[in-house]
C-alpha cells in the first residue's frame, strides 16, 4: 500500500539546530558535523557541542578521539573529552581542489581514504596522522571516479567500486568493483560490470550488490536485477533528489533523500518506514531510534515499523 508523505504523521525531535551531515559514533557518543561538532550521549542523551573544523565532509569516531575530513581534504583529531586538537594532517600528493569523500579508521590515528592525486590517478591511502606519513596503492586511471565505498574490518578488505567518468556517448556504463586488503593495501580482486546506456551506479551495497540510478539493485553475483520500486516510492518526486545510502549491520538500508528518508529491509525486500524532513543530507539507526542529519539540524524518532 502506498503511503504518500502527506499522510505521515511523524514528529521529529530536534536535538541540533546546525545544519549537519556526518554522523559517527562509538559506545559512548553518537557524533554529527557540519562547521560545527554534536555530541550525544547514548545513555543519558545529554547534547553538547562545539566548533571544531570548519566545512567537515566526512567524519569518524574511536573510544579516545573524533576524527574530521573537511571539503579541502585536510584531516583534524580532537580529544572527545578535552575537545583539544591533536593532530592535524594533509596527504601531499592529494589534488588540491578535489573532494574525496568519506573515510575510514584504520587504527587509532591513522585513517584510510581513496583519494585523487595530481597525475589523476585514484589510490587508496593509509594515512598515520601523528607521524604525516603514508602508504599508497593505485586503483584506477583518471577516466574512472569512485563512486562509493566501504570496509569490511571482519574481512580485513575495502570494497571500492568505480565508474566510467566520460560514458555519455557510449552504448554502455562501463564499472567495476575492487577488493583491498587494508592491512596491505594490494588489490586482491577486480570485478568488470557494464549496465545499458543511462544506467549507472550510484551506491555500493554489498560486495555484489549495486546499487543503479533507477533504484533497482543490481546483483553481479547471481546475475539478476531486484525491483525496489513497485510503489513508485524511490522515483518519487514528493522525496526531492537522491542523496546518500546508510547501510545499516542488519541489511537494511536507509535511503536519504533530500525531502524524505526511506527505510528498507532488503531480507525482505520491503519498504518499513517513510520519514519526512527538509534538506535531508543523512540517516542512521542507532539504540531503537533514527536519526536524521539536515541542513536544519539534527533529528530523532523511536523506530516504528509500518505494516
Amino acid at each position: 500500500m502506498e503511503i504518500p508523505l502527506s499522510e505521515r504523521k511523524i514528529f521529529l525531535k530536534k536535538l541540533l539546530n546546525f545544519g549537519c551531515g556526518s554522523m559517527a559514533y562509538n559506545q559512548r557518543y553518537l557524533g554529527v558535523a557540519g562547521n560545527q561538532i554534536g555530541l550525544i550521549d547514548r545513555v543519558t542523551g545529554e547534547v553538547s557541542k562545539w566548533h571544531g573544523a570548519e566545512n567537515i565532509a566526512s567524519l569518524q569516531m574511536d573510544d579516545e578521539y573524533i576524527y574530521e575530513k573537511t571539503t579541502s581534504g585536510t584531516y583534524y583529531v580532537f580529544n572527545l573529552e578535552t575537545k583539544v586538537l591533536q593532530h592535524k594532517g594533509y596527504c601531499r600528493e592529494k589534488k588540491s581542489s578535489n573532494h574525496d569523500g568519506k573515510f575510514f579508521l584504520y587504527a587509532k590515528g591513522i585513517v584510510l581514504d581513496v583519494l585523487s592525486f595530481k597525475n589523476g590517478e585514484r589510490y587508496i591511502v593509509k594515512y598515520n596522522l601523528e607521524t604525516q606519513t603514508y602508504e599508497r596503492t593505485r586503483v584506477s586511471a583518471s577516466n574512472y571516479v569512485c563512486k562509493d565505498w566501504y570496509v569490511d574490518y571482519d574481512a580485513r578488505k575495502a570494497y571500492l567500486l568505480f565508474t566510467e567518468t566520460c560514458c555519455l556517448n557510449h552504448e554502455q556504463t562501463n564499472c567495476y568493483i575492487s577488493s583491498v586488503n587494508i592491512d596491505t593495501l594490494q588489490i586482491e580482486t577486480e570485478t568488470l560490470l557494464s549496465f545499458e546506456h543511462g544506467v549507472f551506479p550510484i551506491g555500493l551495497l554489498h560486495t555484489n550488490l549495486v546499487l543503479l540510478n533507477n533504484m533497482q539493485i543490481a546483483d553481479t553475483a547471481a546475475s539478476k536485477r531486484i525491483c525496489m520500486d513497485s510503489n513508485n516510492y524511490f522515483q518519487n518526486k514528493t522525496y526531492g533528489y537522491f542523496v546518500r545510502l546508510h547501510i545499516q549491520p542488519n541489511r537494511q538500508i536507509l535511503f536519504v533523500f533530500s525531502k524524505g528518508v526511506l527505510f528498507y529491509d532488503y531480507n525482505v525486500q520491503k519498504l518499513l518506514r517513510v520519514y519526512p524532513c527538509q534538506y535531508g543530507d543523512n540517516a542512521m539507526c542507532l539504540d531503537g531510534k533514527i536519526f536524521i542529519a539536515t541542513w536544519n539540524g539534527l533529528f530523532s524518532e523511536p523506530i516504528e515499523i509500518m505494516e
